[in-house]
């Protein structure tokens, strides 16, 4: 059985009793050592030097952590799902191991707690990343991977369902076996992302128009992060017909409403684009392509444009594909192909 050297695990400061999971999990796992990972998103109490100057002593006081890391703010609250969650925790893990090598040497394998699959094909002489079959599959944030990330990465999740896992933790008497999930941004404790930004903003957003797509006013918004496109309650609107958001108009402080027969595209383009299961093609790509998380594949023929970006046709017309979000697109055996941002 391989030796645990070290647990990184993300740390919120504003969460009680995280630096005794932390200690709990180092003890159980025997581990040499624990990482306690600070975002320099956790500002809701105060500017983030502050914040983690004070953990950064509160945890070295409780003995929870031998090393306490800050990390930067690097990504955006529309794009945190898929930063969080995929690229940039694996990639900070990795460096992190790699500059203080508490013992680990550089191809050691980082054991993460992300739901998918690892595999390694031997004819395409690539490492892949493979859809999971437990109901939280997280294929979807991962897509920006290396293959020398993958190739230094472990899930054991795989396919396990949440409530295997939890059964585990209570054999290992760890305390978060009985924590309740994690929802939307990790880093906003009440889930109410416009008061976060609110309150970390020294200035009121200004209200502006919905238009229709002939450019009539309809109304007043109240500021553009109270909406997202495809959202159809909340807009304080009466019409004959229901309306839903169907472009965000940052430049002219605009929102574009539309109708129940609206909002449908039959290609995207995208940007920031990794190929996992090919490296750089030309070609055509036959595919199936989850423009949000919670959507269902849908079919589409995938053109790439250049080593940054590629166009996607849909076989069947989609709606309200949202800028910002990703476009991740799987074969038929639900290997990613790869993945981009949609403009």
């Amino acid at each position: 059985m391989a030796k645990t050297v070290g647990i990184i695990a993300e740390y919120n400061p504003f969460h009680n009793g995280h630096y005794y999971h932390l200690q709990k999990a180092k003890q159980e796992a025997n581990a040499d050592f624990c990482v306690a990972v600070i975002s320099g998103n956790f500002t809701q109490r105060g500017e983030t030097s502050i914040v983690n100057k004070w953990a950064k002593a509160y945890m070295a006081i409780c003995g929870g952590a031998d090393l306490v890391i800050e990390l930067p703010t690097l990504y955006s609250v529309s794009s945190a799902e898929n930063f969080a969650n995929g690229a940039i925790k694996i990639l900070d893990s990795l460096k992190i191991v790699d500059s203080f090598a508490f013992g680990a040497e550089a191809e050691d394998l980082a054991t993460l707690n992300n739901i998918a699959n690892v595999l390694y094909d031997e004819n395409l002489n690539r490492w892949l990343l493979k859809k999971s079959a437990a109901a939280k599959d997280q294929s979807y944030f991962l897509y920006k991977l290396s293959q020398h990330q993958l190739s230094h990465i472990l899930f054991p999740l795989e396919d396990h369902q949440k409530s295997y896992v939890r059964e585990i933790a209570k054999k290992l008497n760890l305390p978060v076996a009985e924590k309740s999930e994690s929802q939307d941004i990790c880093f906003i404790p009440n889930g109410n992302h416009t008061e976060f930004i609110l309150n970390n903003l020294d200035k009121k957003l200004p209200q502006g128009n919905f238009l229709d797509n002939h450019g009539n006013i309809l109304g007043e918004h109240k500021g553009l992060i109270n909406y997202t496109v495809g959202q159809r309650k909340g807009l304080g609107i009466s019409a004959a017909h229901p309306l839903y958001v169907e472009k965000i108009d940052a430049k002219t402080n605009s929102i574009i409403l539309c109708g129940p027969d609206e909002g449908y595209s039959s290609e995207i383009k995208i940007k920031d684009v990794n190929f996992i299961k090919y490296d750089n093609p030309t070609e055509p790509i036959k595919a199936r392509v989850k423009i949000r998380y919670r959507a269902t594949p849908t079919p589409c023929t995938v053109f790439p444009l250049n080593e940054n970006e590629a166009r996607i046709v849909f076989d069947s017309p989609q709606r309200f594909p949202a800028p910002g979000q990703s476009a991740v697109f799987y074969d038929d055996e639900e290997i990613v192909i790869g993945g981009g941002t949609i403009e």
